[in-house]
């Protein structure tokens, strides 16, 4: 990809986010979206929820105890009390947010830090192009960011 061609996507890019911003509202200031909705167990099992109703459980091996995630990108619903959370919000750092947030469909999930250029390039285009149903506009922040944080021009 082209300096050019960089530019004119990622300011195409900033724009749909600011379209989507725009839509949403006011929300007030303290509203943060969610990028990562995640718990760690006391045996250490990471239970991710990654859309409003994706409700995981897990029987934890060193209490006997049943933890649970809920909500995506929406909402933050939890059970147990001697969990770590591990949620992410727009707030947080990209150099931590790359390391948690996935990307997949159809039970193939794939971190953000791992997927290639060409596919990060081909989504935020497929973004642009409406050829996919629009991400949350959290979602479509981290992809922005993490091709910035790529070519070195997102500092955390």
């Amino acid at each position: 990809m082209t300096n050019d061609e960089f530019q004119n996507l990622s300011e195409d890019i900033e724009d749909i986010i600011s379209e989507i911003r725009e839509l949403e509202g006011n929300l007030g200031d303290s509203y943060v979206r969610i990028v990562v909705n995640a718990i760690e167990t006391p045996d250490g099992t990471i239970l991710k929820s990654r859309s409003r109703h994706d409700f995981v459980s897990h029987e934890d091996s060193v209490d006997g105890k049943t933890y649970s995630a809920d909500g995506g990108l929406s909402y933050l619903k939890r059970s147990g009390t001697n969990y770590i959370e591990r949620s992410l919000f727009e707030i947080d750092k990209h150099s931590e947010i790359r390391k948690q947030f996935e990307w997949g469909s159809r039970g193939k999930w794939i971190l953000l830090k791992d997927l290639e250029d060409e596919h990060l390039i081909n989504i935020l285009k497929d973004i642009y192009e409406d050829k996919i149903t629009l991400p949350a506009v959290q979602v479509i922040q981290s992809f922005l960011n993490e091709f910035y944080w790529r070519r070195s021009l997102l500092v955390d």
